[in-house]
């Protein structure tokens, strides 16, 4: 990979509160945009034989930014494969996995192109 190569991630940060399944009531359930820190790391892997994510990533962040107040972010990268994940109220969170290998929140980036990925931060408690 050349050292200039770069690639843009963009997306939304999204957050979902209150009761918000099932949707009886749609005033109990809050969706809004905050703004968050967002970082992209090496690729992270779900421990299928624990069925927990990782507490914490024993590596650094190979991109970061943050999300404005309407929770739009965007950031350049090298490309390749990496997991994004979100901060929130102190520790790093992910919305999703991969069922087929078990990578954490991946997202393939490649040179000179754009990649959209939203992210929802789930605080709803149904």
């Amino acid at each position: 990979m050349p050292p200039d190569a770069t690639a843009t991630l963009s997306g939304t940060v999204m957050m979902r509160e209150g009761n918000c399944m099932p949707p009886i009531n749609p005033t109990s359930c809050v969706v809004s945009t905050p703004s968050r820190a967002v970082y992209l790391f090496p690729v992270q892997y779900f421990d299928e034989s624990s069925h927990v994510f990782p507490t914490t990533v024993d590596a650094s962040p190979v991109a970061k930014t943050t999300s404005d107040a309407q929770g739009r972010y965007s950031m350049q990268a090298p490309p390749g494969r990496w997991s994004v994940l979100v901060e929130d109220e102190g520790h790093l969170y992910a919305w999703s996995y991969e069922s087929t290998d078990d990578a954490i929140d991946s997202v393939e980036l490649v040179d000179g192109g754009t990649s959209v990925r939203d992210i929802m931060i789930d605080h709803a408690t149904e």
